[in-house]
């Protein structure tokens, strides 16, 4: 998976510079995400847990991926 989906930020992040995108992506995807911002290998990838309805963001800087948040979620007591 990382194979499809590192080329199709890399792409994203080209075509859409400077601006900023939402995706909603099964956790598999979000993973394969992360672990291309880290330069991880696919196995390394299932070492990270990704919780349903949060956020993670990534961010890119020229050439270089920044992992800014993983599992993100709303601070408690938050109105739904």
């Amino acid at each position: 998976m990382i194979g499809r989906i590192g080329p199709a930020l890399e792409e994203m992040a080209e075509r859409l510079e400077g601006m900023d995108v939402v995706i909603v992506a099964h956790g598999g995807s979000i993973r394969a995400a992360v672990a291309h911002a880290m330069g991880l290998d696919p196995h390394q990838a299932f070492q990270f847990s990704v919780k349903n309805l949060s956020l993670t963001r990534l961010e890119k800087h020229g050439a270089h991926w920044r992992v800014a948040s993983v599992n993100e979620e709303p601070p408690a007591g938050a109105a739904a």
